[in-house]
């Protein structure tokens, strides 16, 4: 049965495709303060990251008609800028934050993009989105070790994007984008065994990127 949906998948493809392409993307990415809540406790955490510049996202894709589908690897790995948590109203700012504490994220996205049929300048621009399993690893230690979240889930994110692609030449695209991203919650259990929920906060980057077709 599933070589038949792979032929039929393959056949699909090979039908419908214009052109297929790989692309790559670096970029300018943040993330706003994650929130931690932990049950049968009204102590909230949030926690603040750094932004950072880096090689993003790699994907393959093929073009049809005035569309654009691919598969899309994303990866960005924060570290923490500061911890704040609150109860009964109190805010506190979490003691002996460890430099390692991170936010590490890997999204395997589907993407499809809509090209209009004007040019911008002669650049093409898009806009489209995409929707994905991600896997997110938090490692926070604060309050003197008092504290330790240690947890690695799977869970759903989803996009939207916006930028423009020019040609360089025949076979070669360099292109601009800007995204939002918003990652579903992860549920764990922290170092004393208390039920935790962790919701990474709304993420936006400003990319540059290269597409190459074959």
């Amino acid at each position: 049965m599933y070589k038949i949906i792979l032929i039929l998948v393959l056949v699909f493809v090979e039908s419908y495709a214009g052109k297929y392409y790989g692309s790559i993307k670096a970029g300018y990415n943040s993330i706003g303060n994650s929130k931690i809540t932990t049950k049968g406790d009204k102590k909230d955490i949030e926690s603040s990251f750094e932004p950072h510049f880096d090689i993003g996202s790699i994907a393959v894709g093929m073009f049809h008609g005035r569309y654009t589908f691919e598969v899309e690897y994303s990866t960005d790995k924060y570290t923490q800028k500061e911890q704040m948590w609150s109860k009964d109203g109190d805010k506190f700012t979490a003691n002996d934050v460890k430099s390692g504490n991170s936010l590490d994220i890997q999204v395997l996205y589907a993407n499809a993009y809509y090209y209009p049929r004007y040019k911008l300048y002669g650049a093409l621009p898009y806009i489209g989105g995409g929707m994905g399993i991600a896997n997110i690893k938090v490692v926070a230690v604060y309050d003197y070790g008092a504290y330790s979240e240690n947890a690695e889930e799977t869970t759903i994110a989803g996009h939207i994007t916006g930028g423009f692609m020019k040609k360089f030449d025949a076979d070669i695209y360099f292109g601009a984008s800007a995204r939002l991203v918003k990652y579903m919650a992860i549920k764990y259990k922290n170092s004393h065994g208390g039920d935790m929920t962790y919701e990474p906060g709304l993420s936006g980057g400003l990319s540059v990127d290269v597409r190459v077709l074959f």
